[in-house]
This record gives structure tokens, sequence and C-alpha cells, in this order.
């Protein structure tokens, strides 16, 4: 049996991630008591007792708990360490040797959710120069506010709650340092949508880049699916 803590397993994040490996016939998630879970010993015991640990924290917390451990497989749900040159972007589909990076490393950083779908996207158009690197890049983005925590949830769960909105116009959103690192973009939009989960793209195409995409990820078991969306 491989034991998984998920560090944070009560918030928005960590809820979906224990509902889906409590699915999983081979893993058991280990929990600390919720009275206990700022109790740096406490949690390191229960560390101890893990194969993997998951950090579903703000990003300060995640970096200390990071600190804390040395043997475990770490995933960090946070921001705070996806540019970091010590972890692995927990990406498979950023290039085609990824997936074994991510197999092979112990600390990964999950990607955030502007730059996944910014990165499918993009990325295999820059890699067969379909694209220059030097383009140019408004993503116009479309969000739930589930993103945005407890606080958030509840401030859109009411009969009062404000309609699509404009944000981080100011281009300091949490995602773009992960987005530029790998593709410098210029501009980047983001709209907050009146709904708890959204998963949206507003793609500018033309034939040869849909059948760009398609050869990415066609033979892609994970991705298939997603491969003919993409290319319609």
């Amino acid at each position: 049996m491989f034991h998984v803590f998920i560090d944070g397993q009560n918030g928005t994040t960590g809820l979906q991630i224990r509902d889906r490996l409590d699915r999983h016939p081979d893993i058991a998630v280990i929990s600390i008591d919720e009275e206990r879970r700022k109790d740096h010993t406490a949690k390191q015991a229960i560390i101890s007792e893990a194969d993997a640990v998951i950090l579903c924290l703000p990003d300060e917390a995640a970096i200390q708990t990071a600190a804390l451990i040395d043997e475990q497989i770490l995933i960090d749900a946070s921001t705070a360490h996806r540019t970091h040159p010590d972890w692995t972007y927990g990406l498979p589909e950023l290039s085609p040797v990824q997936r074994e990076h991510i197999r092979t490393n112990r600390r990964i950083a999950n990607p955030g959710c502007y730059p996944t779908g910014f990165t499918l996207a993009i990325r295999p158009l820059i890699d067969q120069a379909l694209l220059p690197r030097e383009t140019a890049i408004f993503v116009s983005a479309l969000s739930g506010y589930s993103g945005g925590g407890k606080a958030m949830i509840e401030q859109y769960s009411g009969n009062d709650a404000a309609a699509c909105r404009p944000y981080a116009f100011d281009l300091n959103h949490k995602h773009l340092p992960e987005m530029a690192k790998f593709f410098w973009p210029r501009v980047s939009t983001h709209f907050l949508a009146p709904c708890r989960q959204l998963l949206s793209r507003d793609a500018y195409r033309n034939r040869a880049k849909e059948i760009s995409l398609h050869q990415t990820y066609v033979e892609r078991h994970d991705l298939r699916g997603m491969a003919s969306g993409l290319c319609r």
C-alpha cells in the first residue's frame, strides 16, 4: 500500500485530491488531526509515515512544510515552487522527456490552471516553428471562482454575486512567472466568471496549427479527447 499525506486536505484543492485518491485501491491517505495541523512535530511524525506528500497550502506555508521533507516524494499544488530550478514542473506534455523527468524526480510542482491551457495550446507551435518565440502573446482566459479559496467561494455563492469581471490588469498575476519561464508572453489578461469551475479556451488558429496540435497530442492516451477538442 502506498501512503499519501495531504497537507491542507480540507481546502478546495485538498478535498478534490482526497476524493480521487480514496478511489484508488493501492493508495491509503493518512491524516493529521485538525487541531494539530500547525504543530511541526506532529506534522513531521505524519510525514515520516508517508511515501508521498501533497501540499495544498498557501505559498509561504508550502515553503515551510517543504523544508521538513527529505525522503518522500513531494508534490506542491501552490505557486511557490513552479519556477524553482530544483523542482520539476509537473506537466508531462511540456516536452517529449518531461514525463520521465516527473517519474524520476522527487519534488514536483503542479502547474497552474491558466498556464496549463496556455502551454498545451502554444508550446507545440513554438517547438515546430509555426509561431515565432518572440511573438507578443495575448491570453484571454476565463476562470471559475473556486480557485480563490473558501472566502471567494462564499462571496460568489450568495445571490448578490458579481458578474464576470476582469482582474490582474497590472500584469502581476501569480501565474505569469511560470508562463513567462517557457514562452516570454508580453501580455496576459484574466477574467473571473460567476461559476464555480470552468474550462475555457480562446484560440486563434489556422490549418497548419491544428495539424501540429493534433500530431503532438493524439498519440498520448491521456490527451486523445483533448487533442480532438483543440483541433476543432
